[in-house]
């Protein structure tokens, strides 16, 4: 298995430098079943963020990009269940990173949330702080 970290995906999605979009390419053409790369929930909140704030990519397509990942089985997503979560309320309006961090607790039994993002307790029903 071979860790991805966010800026290989992040070249992936955006191919902006064609010497680390061609490297990102083969590896990800490298990958099968039986050697998969991994993504970790950081890696892809970062994604997210930077493709979403640096590149102002739209949120439909970033949560493309990301589903896309999910449904392969070439790559290994850490709580892969909960990534699926939060890729469906952030498509219903939430922040796919926000939306993480809510299904990650919940998925672990919290029993609450807390926050201060006014937006993320209507959204993903976090307790304001």
């Amino acid at each position: 298995m071979i860790g991805i970290d966010t800026n290989v995906l992040v070249r992936l999605a955006t191919a902006d430098d064609d010497g680390q979009t061609e490297k990102a390419r083969r590896l990800y053409s490298s990958l099968s079943a039986s050697d998969q790369g991994y993504l970790g929930l950081v890696a892809l909140a970062e994604a997210y963020w930077v493709l979403r704030s640096v590149y102002q990519k739209p949120k439909a397509e970033i949560l493309t990009f990301i589903d896309r990942l999910t449904e392969t089985k070439e790559v290994a997503i850490q709580d892969a269940e909960v990534v699926q979560l939060a890729l469906e309320a952030s498509a219903g309006g939430a922040d796919f990173a926000d939306a993480l961090i809510a299904c990650s607790c919940k998925a672990k039994g919290c029993s609450r949330t807390v926050t201060f993002d006014q937006r993320a307790a209507r959204s993903l029903g976090m307790e304001l702080l």
